[in-house]
């Protein structure tokens, strides 16, 4: 569980979890480098800190648990929008 945290801190920082969108964590578990299973995992250990959060006041919606497809569309949403942008 460690390690697949200190991956997801190094990607967030310091930054608080109520801070981090949809956008980017659907992003961030759809890493091209990692297998389904490792996404999944991720997924699952993410989902704990966010419940962690939860109990503690950091935020307060676990956004690891919302249905696949809709952090799927948004970071399809996030990607599209970006290559808009630079075009």
């Amino acid at each position: 569980m460690r390690q697949r945290l200190n991956v997801f801190s190094c990607t967030f920082g310091d930054r608080k979890l109520a801070e981090i969108t949809v956008e980017e964590l659907a992003a961030w578990l759809r890493d091209p480098t990692w297998s389904a299973c490792s996404q999944i995992h991720y997924r699952r250990r993410v989902s704990m800190l966010y419940d962690f959060g939860i109990k503690h006041r950091w935020c307060e919606v676990n956004i690891a648990t919302l249905p696949s497809k809709r952090l799927a569309s948004s970071a399809i949403k996030a990607n599209s929008a970006k290559s808009c942008a630079t075009h």
